[in-house]
């Protein structure tokens, strides 16, 4: 961009000085759209957000339940019974709700390959099991 810092002094030949003028102009609109885009789309959320409903921890804890119940107290990807935390299939960031179709059971890794963080983990247990298997003191998050 030309505009914010305006470093150079602009071009003093007629040409050169109109191109000069035009790209500030574009530029200067462009940013300006760019703004008012971010504002629209910021208004629309806050007017979206607070439609949803947010629970209580009460009641949370009992859907969490209900959910888990609904599952068979397992996972729904790969079957496991341990470490099952509860997955927004649509984020609540991204407005999802707190409902019954909206919640899915799934085990800790199945959660991790969902939000797509397992790459790192499967590094973190790789680099941890090779430093078991050279008989280094674990981190107390792998033991």
């Amino acid at each position: 961009m030309i505009v914010p810092h305006r470093r150079k002094p602009p071009p003093q030949g007629g040409r050169a000085r109109r191109r000069y003028q035009r790209r500030c102009t574009v530029e200067r609109t462009i940013a300006w759209l760019d703004n008012f885009r971010r504002l629209v789309v910021r208004y629309d959320r806050s007017l979206t957000i607070s439609e949803r409903i947010k629970l209580g921890i009460r009641t949370y804890n009992r859907l969490m339940k209900l959910v888990l119940e609904r599952d068979d107290w397992q996972c729904q990807k790969c079957g496991s019974l341990e470490n099952l935390p509860i997955h927004h299939q649509i984020k609540r960031s991204q407005l999802g709700d707190d409902a019954l179709g909206n919640l899915l059971t799934l085990c800790a890794r199945c959660h991790m390959a969902e939000h797509g963080h397992l790459g790192f983990a499967g590094k973190a247990t790789q680099t941890a099991n090779e430093n078991l298997a050279r008989g280094r003191h674990l981190h107390k998050a792998f033991r």
